[in-house]
C-alpha cells in the first residue's frame, strides 16, 4: 500500500498468512516525492516476497528490487479476532461436580469482577477482581466460598460485571 502523507509517496509490504492476518510488522519499501514514484510490482510465494520499481530522479531511469525472505511455521496462530461485544457464556458442565468452567469475552481492555451468588443474594467468591484484557477468558470455580469451604448442593448465580455491562446466569452445583 501507498502512504501519501506529509507530501511524500512511501511504500510499505505486510506478509500475511494464508488466512490474510498480519505477520510481522509493517515493512517500508521505498519513498519518493509523488511525482517520481511508480507503483511497485509485488510478488509473493513460499516465504519470499519480490518487489520492483523504477525511480527516474537520476539520469534516466534506475529500477530497484527488494527480495524479503521469511519463515513460514506450522506454529499455531494465536491471532484471534477480538470480540465485537461482551458475552457471558452458560457455565459447562451444568450441572457440576465438583468444579465448573465459565467462559466470558470482553470487547475491550476493562476492568471485570465475576462473581457467585446464592439464592439469598450473597457473595459466595469473587472469582475474577482485575483489569482484563480484550478476548475471551476462562475461569473455573471448584465449588468452594471464600474461606475455601465446599458449598452445599443446589443453584448459584455468576455475575460479571464490566463497565457499564453487567449480565447473570444460573448454574447447578449436584453433589
Amino acid at each position: 500500500w501507498i502512504d501519501r502523507r506529509e507530501g511524500a509517496r512511501r511504500v510499505y509490504y505486510q506478509i500475511l498468512t494464508d488466512q490474510f492476518l498480519p505477520l510481522g510488522a509493517n515493512q517500508s519499501v521505498s519513498s519518493a516525492t509523488p511525482e517520481f514514484m511508480e507503483t511497485p510490482v509485488t510478488y509473493a510465494s513460499h516465504g519470499r516476497a519480490w518487489f520492483a520499481w523504477a525511480d527516474p530522479r537520476q539520469d534516466g531511469l534506475n529500477i530497484y528490487g527488494n527480495l524479503v525472505v521469511y519463515l513460514p511455521t506450522d506454529a499455531p496462530d494465536n491471532n484471534h479476532p477480538l470480540p465485537v461485544s461482551f458475552t457471558l457464556s452458560q457455565n459447562y458442565p451444568n450441572p457440576f461436580n465438583p468444579s465448573t468452567e465459565i467462559l466470558f469475552t470482553l470487547p475491550v481492555r476493562e476492568h471485570a469482577t465475576l462473581a457467585v451468588y446464592n439464592l439469598l443474594g450473597e457473595q459466595v467468591r469473587v472469582l475474577a477482581d482485575e483489569m482484563l484484557s480484550a478476548g475471551e477468558h476462562r475461569v473455573i470455580w471448584d465449588g468452594c466460598d471464600a474461606r475455601g469451604n465446599q458449598v452445599a448442593s443446589g443453584v448459584y448465580l455468576y455475575r460479571l460485571t464490566a463497565g457499564a455491562s453487567s449480565q447473570s446466569k444460573k448454574m447447578l452445583l449436584l453433589k
